[in-house]
């Protein structure tokens, strides 16, 4: 299974007083497998290079690397290289025999773009369309494969620092001719905020999208001549703007994400993870920002456990008590419940990543971070819902070319507060749910004026509440009264701790059944700290046995009792911390 430690310190001394890049034994210890890596390079004086290096620079690094790069690989662990995607000092350019006006970011002021953000004295902001700039990043990535790495992360998001709106040249003759291909006239770059209500707005957005998805894979192409299973990453945040457009439209070929603004650890994180499962991934890498993020520790501990919940790959954090290492040692022997395996929920949010960016107006867009806050994203305020009625769900990508296959899987879809709908995208999954008498919740006024049709199996939730927060959100009589209607919870009734408890229902490759259930909030205070919980067996799936465990505790084991009534399996376990996999055994 994929189980992640991104190491920003380095490592130890090595025996010619040099210092190793990472502490790869450390990495080993744990069972991780994947360890990205952050290095600065450094100038031939021995002062420090911030921003993007030259590739002489850099080739510096790599060279150093080659110890600790032939100690992962007999370690089995992937490393995983850097690179800023857009910072770079102007001396650094010069040397390269570059000018401003060749790679730099132009403001709509016409400024070149420049940041304080990672060091006080600033850098300059590069264009990814630049073609100077893209060349340079690709000879940087070829000479990071050459040297043994499995692949590298960007930082740095290239729509930073005012690149959404990049007045360069490069920027300006790009747009000129895709809006005079869906226009038949050449247009400006629009001025923030972008009005996603006008088909201008909407085609700007995507214009932007496909040239990133160009950067990324033209700033890899040489790396991957020379490993073809090289992996390119981006430091992003899926709970962002841009994160899903991207990952449709060629964003990289793992997907990873921060943390920043989910509030994990008190609200679920299990919808990050089905986003990236929703757009065809096995694994989202996920990390933290600031160390906040992990306090209380039980944040982190809830964090790891949803990630193993839906396929993800956590980042280790080696804290005081030992949770990291509990959790992945235990990941690492439980490899067959978490490895590429599938969710088998009967319940899914109707995701488009169109109506989610679109529906939002433009004084909610917020351009210095281009992440979601909790009210626009209308898609998590759906799943937060249900995962707060305890319902176990999925998302599911309708921009994704295999939807009609994917919605054989569920019985009951919801559809979020969404005011914007694409009919290519919409209409043939409306009427599939509808034709095959599928249950359809849909919520808000502009959805069912959308949907429009009258049916047994379809219930309208007007009054949803857009909640500022996961902890803020009330779920509605009339949103449970529609869920209970609609049977979402046949397949799993969870009963006890029902607004804290989530519970995901996996298969693995070789067809065992897994309930992972994962309590959120931390568990000071619970006096009822066991679970209880209904499963429908598939059809034809026998159960022998249920065994429970848990990472947290000196024995693994919880005990659990349960009974059989036809397909109807009833659970009752002892005590637990946290997190419970249950296996169900043939």
């Amino acid at each position: 299974m994929a189980q992640q430690w991104i190491q920003w310190s380095g490592g130890p001394l090595r025996a010619d007083g040099t210092r190793s890049i990472c502490d790869w034994q450390a990495a080993a210890d744990v069972k991780v497998n994947h360890l990205s890596i952050y290095y600065l390079a450094y100038k031939e004086n021995g002062d420090t290079v911030y921003g993007v290096p030259t590739p002489a620079q850099y080739q510096r690094v790599m060279e150093h690397a080659a110890y600790d790069v032939e100690n992962c690989k007999r370690l089995g662990i992937n490393l995983i290289g850097y690179v800023d995607t857009v910072q770079y000092a102007e001396e650094t350019a010069a040397e390269m025999g570059l000018t401003l006006d060749d790679i730099n970011a132009i403001t709509p002021k016409g400024d070149y773009a420049s940041t304080k953000e990672w060091h006080p004295a600033g850098l300059y902001v590069a264009c990814i369309n630049a073609p100077k700039w893209r060349a340079w990043l690709t000879e940087n990535l070829r000479l990071t494969a050459a040297a043994g790495f499995g692949g590298l992360q960007y930082d740095f998001h290239p729509y930073a620092g005012a690149s959404l709106f990049c007045q360069c040249k490069y920027c300006r003759e790009g747009w000129a001719k895709r809006s005079r291909e869906l226009f038949g006239r050449e247009m400006e770059i629009p001025a923030a905020p972008l009005d996603f209500s006008t088909e201008e707005g909407r085609a700007y957005w995507w214009w932007k999208i496909d040239t990133y998805g160009e950067f990324m894979e033209e700033t890899v192409s040489e790396a991957k001549k020379i490993n073809p299973d090289f992996i390119l990453l981006m430091n992003n945040n899926a709970a962002g703007t841009n994160f899903a457009f991207e990952m449709l439209d060629k964003g990289g070929d793992m997907p990873t994400s921060e943390h920043v603004g989910s509030n994990n650890g008190y609200s679920s994180t299990l919808f990050l993870y089905q986003m990236a499962e929703a757009l065809g991934f096995h694994d989202l890498y996920t990390q933290y920002g600031t160390a906040s993020e992990i306090d209380p520790l039980f944040r982190y501990k809830v964090n790891i456990c949803e990630s193993f919940a839906v396929n993800g790959g956590i980042s280790y954090v080696a804290d005081q008590e030992g949770v990291g290492r509990k959790a992945f040692l235990f990941g690492d022997d439980h490899a067959n419940a978490f490895e590429h395996s599938k969710s088998l929920a009967e319940v899914a949010v109707l995701w488009s990543v169109e109506s989610n960016l679109f529906s939002m107006k433009p004084e909610e867009f917020d351009y210095a971070t281009l992440l979601y806050s909790f009210k626009t994203d209308r898609a998590r305020q759906a799943a937060s819902a249900l995962v707060k009625s305890g319902v176990t769900y999925d998302y599911v990508a309708l921009e994704k070319e295999d939807i009609l296959e994917r919605l054989d899987q569920y019985r009951v879809l919801i559809l979020p507060e969404y005011t914007y709908f694409n009919d290519k995208t919409w209409k043939p999954v409306l009427e599939e749910i509808i034709s095959s008498g599928k249950e359809l919740i849909v919520l808000g006024k502009a959805g069912q004026k959308y949907v429009g049709a009258t049916s047994d199996s379809i219930r309208y939730v007007p009054g949803f509440t857009l909640a500022e927060s996961e902890q803020e959100q009330t779920v509605s009589d009339s949103f449970r009264k529609a869920l209970e209607e609609a049977g979402a919870w046949k397949q799993v009734s969870i009963g006890n701790n029902v607004e804290k408890t989530a519970v995901t229902v996996r298969q693995s490759r070789d067809g065992e059944i897994y309930l992972h259930v994962v309590r959120r909030g931390g568990d000071e205070g619970l006096t009822d700290r066991a679970a209880r919980l209904c499963f429908t067996l598939p059809d034809g799936y026998t159960v022998s046995d249920v065994v429970g465990e848990t990472p947290f505790a000196e024995s693994r084991q919880v005990a659990v009792e349960y009974t059989l009534d036809k397909n109807i399996l009833a659970i009752q376990t002892a005590e637990f911390d946290t997190y419970l996999l249950l296996y169900l055994k043939r």
